[in-house]
């Protein structure tokens, strides 16, 4: 239906009132999950407390399970040897996603980090080496980077992926919000310390400065102070790895959902 067909059918004086089509339905759903019994599941706590303050779902039936994750497609021991321009004698941050540039990804705030350090770091930024992967649509961004960088285009396998992981220290994200974000798990699986900002699901992931660093929403130099805990720290990657295992290995949300099933079918 266009705008002019909405607009047509509706005066503005009922549009004034909220009678709008957005809240007509907003309102026929609001009714029917109060009257139909219907159980919503939530991947992260982060999206159980948007669902809590929705005015359609905020009476919902809601539990959290996290999705499974393929924990044994990622192999925690360190690789030896080299990637071609990566170097082996720097610690190792990896960025990635489908496509790194689009807003929510935190790409700008990826760049203001990078100038951060190079400008206010330099012993730390002589240390780093950062690692992208995904589709960049402006190429032209990565020269904004103050960083050592190496930039490999997207990643076509699972078995890739895992072998850039356990060539890296450090996984990042400044992602503006994610609801649980399978980077920080994919690397952390591969024992890679996760620094990312913490709106989101990323403290179902991240227990800070003990798995990991959240750092302050959008502050680069708190992203920065990350970095160097991240490198500082006495973590060992099989301990990550277990972690990631405990959380989100696929038995154990199998065993939550028969768990959720079984309360449901007493009720």
């Amino acid at each position: 239906m266009t705008t002019h067909d909405v607009s047509s059918r509706t005066s503005s004086k009922e549009l004034i009132k909220g009678n709008d089509l957005s809240t007509t339905i907003q309102e026929k759903k609001r009714k029917l999950y109060e009257q139909v019994p219907i159980h919503f599941v939530a991947v992260s706590h982060w999206l159980a407390e948007c669902c809590k303050q929705s005015k359609i779902m905020e009476n919902s039936h809601l539990s959290v399970i996290y999705n499974a994750f393929p924990i044994h497609d990622f192999d925690y021991h360190r690789l030896s040897g080299e990637i071609t321009n990566i170097p082996s004698d720097k610690k190792i941050i990896v960025m990635g996603a489908r496509r790194l540039d689009v807003e929510v990804k935190g790409f700008k705030e990826l760049i203001e980090t990078t100038q951060y350090i190079a400008q206010n770091k330099p012993e730390l930024a002589g240390k780093i080496h950062l690692v992208l992967y995904g589709d960049i649509h402006d190429k032209s961004l990565l020269d904004k980077i103050e960083v050592p960088c190496t930039y490999l285009g997207s990643i076509g396998s699972t078995e890739q992926l895992s072998q850039l992981y356990r060539h890296s220290d450090i996984v990042l994200s400044t992602a503006l919000y994610e609801n649980l974000p399978g980077t920080l798990i994919e690397g952390q699986a591969s024992g890679c310390l996760p620094v990312t900002f913490g709106k989101g699901g990323q403290a179902d992931i991240v227990d800070h400065l003990e798995t990991g660093y959240i750092a302050e929403y959008k502050d680069p130099a708190s992203v920065a102070a990350g970095i160097e805990w991240a490198i500082n720290a006495n973590v060992s990657r099989e301990f990550l790895h277990s972690e990631v295992e405990r959380k989100f290995a696929a038995s154990k949300i199998a065993r939550q959902y028969i768990e959720l099933f079984k309360q449901l079918k007493t009720q």
